[in-house]
């Protein structure tokens, strides 16, 4: 649905897609944020950014949080898309998770400074953001308890083994995001495929894969 707007004398009129607007803004928001942080971030400056009037931040978001927690909404929703696309069904359980976890480095690597935004003021958004990490997390345990097929060993895994897993590999990521080094990132691949595989897999094809 679009927003009728008057012109500035009363006369004519502009249509406005809201969901465009929203879009912008939150694009805007997350590489002002990335650059400047999130207590330097203004309404008024994230408006201006997307060319929209202060108002319009206003019609979609009641403050600068909701405005935070839709641009962590929008981010890891990209990211675990991008996941899931590049684990081929047809390929062998051990090559999807290899695939997922060269996908999700390259795409937080491409994106940094909005990981690492996200990554220090996920704690301003509160329990929003630790509901919306819940599912993120149960959502690729899902993926990784495939892995339960590859042998006896791993289909007696205790229950939440692959919360557990996923939630390690993302404390890794977390990690050298807030270290601000950068060219760690690429060098977390064996060590994340090793704490994914390894309970599944065995130490031998582990460290093969990785």
């Amino acid at each position: 649905m679009t927003a009728e707007l008057r012109g500035p004398h009363g006369g004519g009129s502009q249509r406005r897609d809201p969901e465009r607007d929203r879009a912008r803004l939150v694009d805007a928001f997350t590489k002002i944020a990335a650059e400047r942080g999130y207590a330097k971030t203004t309404a008024g400056e994230v408006a201006a950014a997307a060319g929209l009037p202060r108002s319009a931040f206003y019609a979609q978001f009641s403050d600068k949080r909701q405005c935070l927690l839709a641009a962590y909404d929008h981010f890891f929703a990209a990211l675990l898309e991008e996941i899931e696309e590049a684990m081929e069904p047809g390929a062998p359980w051990p090559e999807q998770i290899e695939a997922g976890v060269v996908t999700a480095l390259s795409f937080v690597i491409e994106q940094v400074d909005a990981a690492r935004l996200f990554a220090v003021e996920s704690l301003v958004v509160g329990p929003p953001a630790v509901e919306r990490y819940q599912v993120a997390i149960q959502r690729m345990a899902g993926v990784l308890r495939n892995g339960r097929a590859h042998s006896a060993e791993a289909a007696a895994l205790p229950v939440l083994t692959e919360a557990v897993l996923v939630a390690g590999a993302v404390s890794l990521v977390t990690a050298v995001l807030l270290a601000e080094d950068q060219a760690g990132l690429p060098r977390l691949q064996s060590r994340l495929l090793e704490v994914l595989l390894l309970p599944y897999t065995g130490a031998g094809e582990a460290r093969l894969t990785a």
